[in-house]
């Protein structure tokens, strides 16, 4: 297979199934969007177009510019309060937080990645781009998902290790001192960040050329039963996932939502020794709220599928050591850390490099319940 493009989402798709792949990225079939992706470009076009208007105090500015772009988009008003919520969110930590400087919002770019005599584009679009006080680079991207991810998911996550890749590309004339790839996930945690150096981008790219010679020398029929089977445009016709079906296989219960959301319920009550199922079956549910961007599911059967996400903050010890030139082996609480970011015993960029190195972590599961009688 020879790809036009590379992207994170091309490549994860390719890691998960290479038929999967080849049938999104080489013959182009495609699906509708859904109105969870609509509200979530609704989402992101009203912060691109308020940060671009110099971010005025004005919050119904915000939500105006949102408002109208999701009505554009058909979105009933149960989604339109739930993108009010994120945005609200999203102001009020921006005027506590300010960035100290925005160098550039909605980036669509690509950057040139050869192996042998093939040359791919890799493309990239950062929500935002920002500078900070000691000449770092941070991309910012908002996800109005419902999945949680902390600094080591993000690490593990290509997506966010091509952002940070491509910064160094963009800024390499700068010489920036770090990277930094945020994720504002505007639903659950808010801005978490990770600092990628020198040698994280140099082991991305060595991943991205072995991914591209991989995918230059598969012929796309390789079948792969995985999570994301239920969004592939060629499962009405695999056989792979056939057969899962067909011996009861997890697979069975993804295709019927319903199904799986009373079976979920049914195994939560009887507590029985299936934990492997219901972890399962939750993680199906979160995907479902997901895909939806509802707060709740609500079946007619009664069957009820909801998120429970519980915060916490979390230092990077050694981060807040270097900073504020501690012994390697001192440990700061978090009130300690609070005072002094409050007071003046450090600088403005002292305090905002600090603050990268107190990141709020959660955890959370989608759950499915039978109501109340």
């Amino acid at each position: 297979m020879e790809p036009r493009t590379l992207s994170a989402s091309s490549i994860k798709c390719f890691e998960d199934c290479e038929a999967m792949y080849h049938a999104h990225y080489i013959d182009r079939v495609k699906e509708g969007s859904g109105a969870a992706a609509d509200l979530g470009t609704s989402v992101h076009t009203a912060c691109e177009e308020w940060v671009n208007a110099g971010a005025p105090a004005d919050l119904d500015i915000l939500l105006k510019q949102f408002e109208q772009d999701a009505i554009m988009h058909g979105l009933n008003q149960e989604m339109i309060k739930d993108g009010r919520v994120m945005l609200q969110d999203f102001y009020n930590r921006w005027q506590e937080n300010e960035p100290y400087k925005v160098l550039v919002t909605e980036v669509k770019e690509t950057f040139s990645l050869k192996v042998g005599n093939k040359t791919v584009q890799v493309t990239y679009i950062w929500d935002r781009g920002d500078q900070l006080p000691d000449g770092s680079i941070e991309v910012v991207d908002y996800k109005t998902w419902r999945k949680i991810l902390d600094g080591e998911d993000m690490r593990s996550t290509i997506q966010v290790r091509i952002y940070a890749l491509s910064a160094a590309i963009k800024y390499k004339d700068d010489n920036p001192p770090a990277i930094w790839v945020t994720l504002d996930q505007m639903r659950t945690t808010g801005p978490v960040s990770v600092k990628f150096t020198r040698e994280d981008n140099q082991a991305t790219w060595r991943y991205l050329k072995d991914v591209y010679s991989r995918i230059l020398a598969s012929d796309g029929t390789k079948m792969t039963i995985n999570e994301n089977c239920r969004y592939c445009v060629r499962k009405a016709d695999c056989p792979e996932l056939a057969k899962a079906i067909e011996v009861g296989n997890i697979q069975r219960l993804r295709a019927y939502p319903e199904q799986a959301a009373e079976r979920l319920a049914e195994l939560k009550a009887a507590r029985n020794a299936v934990s492997d199922t219901i972890s399962q079956l939750e993680d199906f549910m979160s995907e479902l709220l997901d895909e939806y961007e509802v707060p709740v599911i609500n079946y007619p059967s009664g069957v009820q599928v909801k998120l429970e996400v519980r915060k916490s903050r979390k230092i990077e010890h050694h981060g807040v050591n270097r900073v504020l030139g501690l012994d390697p082996l001192a440990r700061l609480s978090l009130p300690e850390i609070d005072e002094i970011l409050a007071g003046d015993s450090i600088t403005d960029e002292q305090k905002w490099e600090l603050k990268k190195y107190v990141t709020t972590t959660a955890s959370g599961k989608a759950t499915a319940v039978f109501p109340k009688r």
